[in-house]
């Protein structure tokens, strides 16, 4: 049997195993665009699979939050890590096979606009990626209040309040109604820098009778 025939046939057996086939496009990821997509979708997972389950997060602190995405990006081949250092303590760092290959977020509670907007500065004003002309970001909303879309509109808003140079909004593509993107040049680069702002809707208060008569539901 040639190499070929095996390489062949250990991407025909991945490809019929649940995820296989994003793990293989994983670790032959040979351009930033490719490392940037694929890690956007298992974040997307991620994030459905916390969403799915909000009652088991709400004891858990930004911290404890991050470090639950950290463990599921690791499950998914990633070199993740939390408070690797580049300019400061990374709240979530994710790196590629590839050198230069680096994506960084910053996580926050949504406790208030000025929570989430010191995070977002701490981002750009004080951490650094591998590669500056490799630069896309990501901010973590993690939302424990009711309504998230609105509130990550108030977020939006925000940030066209904040004389960032040259910002735009995009659409994000794969999670329209939950995240959005933004462009801007930091002061510290001049270099366009796109940010991917995406909410974790965690809000958890059932109205049925044995929600309304738990203590663990009481002032929440």
């Amino acid at each position: 049997m040639s190499e070929r025939q095996t390489l062949g046939e250990f991407h025909a057996a991945m490809a019929s195993v649940p995820g296989g086939a994003r793990f293989i496009e994983r670790i032959s990821a040979s351009s930033f665009e490719q490392f940037i997509s694929l890690l956007h979708e298992d974040i997307n997972d991620i994030v459905r699979e916390m969403e799915a389950n909000p009652d088991h997060h709400q004891n858990s602190d930004e911290d404890g939050l991050t470090y639950f995405v950290e463990a599921l990006l690791k499950q998914r081949s990633y070199r993740a890590s939390k408070g690797a250092r580049s300019g400061g303590s990374i709240d979530l760092t994710v790196t590629g096979r590839l050198e230069g290959f680096s994506w960084i977020a910053e996580a926050k509670i949504f406790t208030s606009i000025a929570a989430v907007r010191e995070g977002f500065l701490q981002l750009h004003t004080r951490y650094r990626c591998a590669d500056i002309e490799k630069a896309k970001v990501g901010m973590l909303v993690y939302i424990k209040r009711e309504h998230p879309r609105r509130l990550m509109d108030e977020w939006r808003g925000e940030l066209k309040k904040m004389d960032l140079i040259d910002l735009s909004f995009l659409p994000c593509p794969t999670r329209p109604q939950t995240a959005f993107l933004t462009i801007h040049s930091p002061t510290h680069s001049d270099i366009a820098t796109e940010t991917r702002h995406v909410s974790v809707s965690l809000y958890h208060k059932p109205l049925d009778k044995s929600g309304r008569r738990a203590k663990k539901y009481k002032g929440r």
